[in-house]
């Protein structure tokens, strides 16, 4: 408990307000039902659009830091988060035809909100102490992700699927805004840019277990991801409906939340 009694004060804002966020952002949860069921789209055209949408994710993670790093991340994130959270309000408004640009770009300013957000995390924490620190975000996130299935399988199948987008958007836009509010302008660290010397390509060669690490992880999200697609028409097919869906799920996010920051901790004085 020491260990955690160190995380400064702003990180434990940051893991508050990410908890209220992850509770109402799950319109990418339900996005397949979504698709399939109000929006009348086949399996084969959901999936390509959740794919595009996958697309615009990866590439927000991968330009974000880049970003970071040359306008300061808190302003990063609060810009994408604004961004994220005005896309997705108005995807209930919008024509099916439209989507197939929105939900990309929606989830490519989702991307670059991740990797400002991670990287705000490590300036706040001097190096030596972050491992707590992002495990208590991360718990925070799992938490949210508990409560956030539930709640959103009873308002698809009680009110409409549109209000989960209209939920998620006001839930960045409001992340946004607590951002704002409890991490100052001023007095965020500088990440020393030794590290980046020669871009990220020439570190990762220089780390062939991480290279590795990262084609394993990729082969286990093929599978992984598809609790969010092919996992929900497959119960629907069986007569199972929305609510046990999302009962699931909050099952999976109990699990991370009840081990994942223990796990951390217990592990704190161990190689990464």
């Amino acid at each position: 408990m020491r260990t955690l009694r160190e995380v400064p004060r702003t990180v434990w804002l940051l893991a508050a307000g990410t908890f209220v966020n992850m509770v109402v952002s799950v319109g990418f949860v339900y996005l397949f039902l979504y698709l399939t069921g109000p929006r009348g789209l086949g399996v084969g055209e959901a999936g390509l659009l959740s794919g595009a949408g996958g697309v615009g994710l990866v590439a927000g993670n991968f330009t974000g830091g880049w970003y970071g790093d040359r306008l300061g991340h808190r302003r990063v994130l609060l810009a994408a988060a604004a961004t994220s959270g005005l896309l997705l309000a108005a995807v209930p408004v919008l024509p099916t035809t439209a989507l197939f640009l929105t939900l990309p770009l929606c989830e490519y300013a989702s991307g670059v909100q991740r990797a400002a957000n991670s990287a705000l995390v490590a300036a706040i924490v001097p190096e030596g102490a972050r491992r707590p620190a992002f495990a208590v975000v991360r718990a925070a996130a799992n938490g949210g992700f508990t409560v956030g299935p539930v709640l959103g399988a009873l308002v698809a199948t009680r009110f409409s699927y549109d209000w989960l987008y209209v939920a998620d958007g006001l839930g960045s836009l409001a992340l946004a805004c607590w951002t704002a509010r409890v991490v100052p302008a001023h007095g965020i660290r500088r990440v020393r840019k030794g590290h980046d010397a020669g871009g990220v390509w020439p570190q990762l060669r220089a780390r062939p277990a991480v290279l590795v690490l990262l084609a394993a992880i990729v082969v286990i999200d093929v599978v992984y991801r598809q609790q969010y697609s092919t996992f929900p028409v497959f119960l629907a097919d069986h007569g199972m409906d929305t609510r046990l869906y999302g009962s699931l799920l909050a099952v999976n996010g109990g699990v991370l939340l009840c081990l994942e920051l223990p796990t951390a901790l217990a592990l704190r004085r161990r190689s990464p």
